[in-house]
């Protein structure tokens, strides 16, 4: 299987990677609208800003109480990375991750940890039995669940759009050929199988490689 795409530092873009005559019909990364990646808390920088606020705050009532300043360093410089450094790493984590459909292929395009340059891999259309979605917001049901406990939702739930982000799952014939791995972005832990993460408007990108994975195998 055409799964691995050798890396270069002159190659930036997929279109360094497509043969003559192919080109790219659908290009992008996963979203970043869920920047804490768990969708029981809003995520936008006012809320992140607003706790960091508090924490501060309480930081400084109990040095004033307690005289304990090594103690309010340590507190400081954890909350510091809890509400500004994890999050911004979350971001960032996202934006290594670049997706593209052409008419023969599906292309990932990865900036692994420790690495200095992007890696690309392939999946051929013609090597996928299937896709499955998995959406990552039922807005609906929890907007439901929290009118019921007459607590207002939190803000993400609100977000135009959110209700179309998604996961696809690439059902390969032969999995054991595969021989590069994605990550679930949300939990940070690796995928079992080839995944384009967290997609903005999930099922209009699953129609084009459906479609794909249709006309491979009439041909």
């Amino acid at each position: 299987m055409k799964n691995e795409i050798l890396d270069t530092p002159f190659r930036d873009s997929f279109a360094d990677y497509l043969i003559k005559g192919e080109t790219i019909v659908w290009e992008g990364q996963p979203s970043s609208i869920n920047n804490f990646g768990n969708d029981d808390e809003a995520s936008d920088d006012y809320d992140n800003h607003r706790l960091f606020t508090m924490f501060i705050i309480g930081i400084g009532i109990f040095t004033y109480l307690t005289k304990i300043p090594w103690l309010v360093f340590i507190l400081f410089l954890t909350l510091f990375f809890l509400t500004i450094i994890v999050p911004k790493w979350n971001r960032q984590n996202r934006r290594n991750f670049n997706y593209a459909i052409t008419e023969k292929q599906i292309l990932f395009q990865m900036k692994e940890r420790w690495r200095r340059n992007y890696v690309v891999h392939s999946i051929p259309f013609s090597e996928i039995k299937e896709i499955l979605i998995v959406m990552t917001f039922d807005v609906e049901k929890r907007k439901k669940e929290y009118e019921n406990i007459y607590e207002d939702a939190p803000t993400i739930y609100n977000k135009e759009g959110i209700e179309k982000i998604g996961t696809i799952f690439i059902v390969p014939h032969q999995p054991e050929l595969i021989s590069f791995e994605t990550s679930d972005l949300i939990n940070h832990e690796k995928r079992h199988q080839p995944t384009l993460e967290l997609l903005e408007e999930v099922t209009a990108v699953a129609e084009i490689i459906r479609k794909k994975i249709k006309n491979a195998n009439t041909l």
